[in-house]
């Protein structure tokens, strides 16, 4: 493989990613072959020691899907970054992607609950056209309570999400450190 074909690769394989920083990433790649051969390295000895650009390339897109995850916190970048995790490896699949997906689901469960209980004051209504004014005080304080109870909850998984995030996002980074670092 040549420096050329090395480059047309990385280009191919990092399409997702912006012109401008695909461009600012391929310019790197280029001056560290530059690098190479005033060193007196032929560019077979530089792409073995970069490794291969469909690694190169993996690791480029989960470092940029983590970025914009710290960038713009919502579920879409976070989910991106964690399956770009479990691409590099089945290790990460199992030990990333499973849990992050158990939790998501926790997470998922507890905001549905969240959302019954503060929209329960609306079963007042059915009950008061189904059975008249009947039992109607012990409804609406029960309904207080539940949405009452729904609040405190929507409170406690919004930091709770918040903070899902956030140690995903860390694992994310660490977890792509040591890949490197055992790369290298």
């Amino acid at each position: 493989m040549q420096q050329a074909e090395f480059i047309e690769q990385m280009e191919k394989l990092l399409q997702s990613i912006p012109q401008a920083e695909r461009n600012d990433i391929l310019y790197d790649y280029r001056e560290h072959f530059e690098a190479g051969k005033l060193a007196g390295k032929s560019e077979a000895e530089i792409i073995d020691k970069l490794g291969s650009p469909a690694l190169i390339a993996r690791e480029l897109l989960l470092d940029y899907s983590i970025t914009a995850a710290e960038n713009e916190k919502n579920l879409p970048n976070i989910v991106r970054a964690v399956g770009q995790m479990a691409g590099l490896n089945l290790i990460n699949a199992i030990f990333i992607a499973l849990p992050a997906l158990v939790l998501l689901i926790l997470l998922a469960s507890l905001i549905i609950v969240t959302a019954a209980l503060i929209l329960s004051p609306l079963l007042i209504i059915v009950n008061i056209l189904q059975q008249g004014f009947n039992l109607f005080f012990f409804y609406l304080f029960a309904t207080m309570t539940l949405c009452s109870l729904g609040i405190l909850l929507g409170v406690g998984v919004k930091s709770l999400s918040n903070r899902f995030y956030n140690v995903t996002l860390r694992l994310l980074r660490s977890k792509l450190g040591m890949q490197r670092s055992a790369v290298i």
